[in-house]
């Protein structure tokens, strides 16, 4: 009788410390939003890569002596220029495409 009136203590006691344990951590108030215009200039920085790097594969592929064919180049596909930031890949990449075919257009009708 003696060894169950201390083990049931003992039981509670450390139930009770180890329930103590189990509190969430405080995670802080949420970044601020970003200032205005910031994501403005993702959206010109990707249309405006797209449409360069269209105009100069445009104009080449024309002196190149190659039909036209915006979707067929390397860097219609490879998107490069995205950084990360507020703008998704996706939404950089159709963006990104939309200047490059524009830009493919003028290209090739200038030369």
């Amino acid at each position: 009788m003696r060894i169950s009136q201390l083990i049931f203590p003992g039981l509670m006691l450390g139930l009770v410390l180890l329930a103590g344990c189990a509190h969430p951590e405080y995670a802080g108030p949420p970044p601020p939003p970003p200032p205005y215009g910031y994501e403005h200039a993702f959206v010109e920085a990707a249309t405006h890569n797209g449409y360069q790097d269209g105009f100069n594969d445009g104009h080449r592929d024309v002196y190149a002596g190659f039909r036209f064919r915006p979707h067929y180049d390397r860097r219609f596909h490879a998107t490069p220029g995205y950084m990360g930031g507020p703008m998704p890949f996706h939404a950089y990449r159709n963006l990104y495409r939309e200047g490059y075919e524009r830009g493919y257009r003028n290209g090739y009708a200038r030369a």
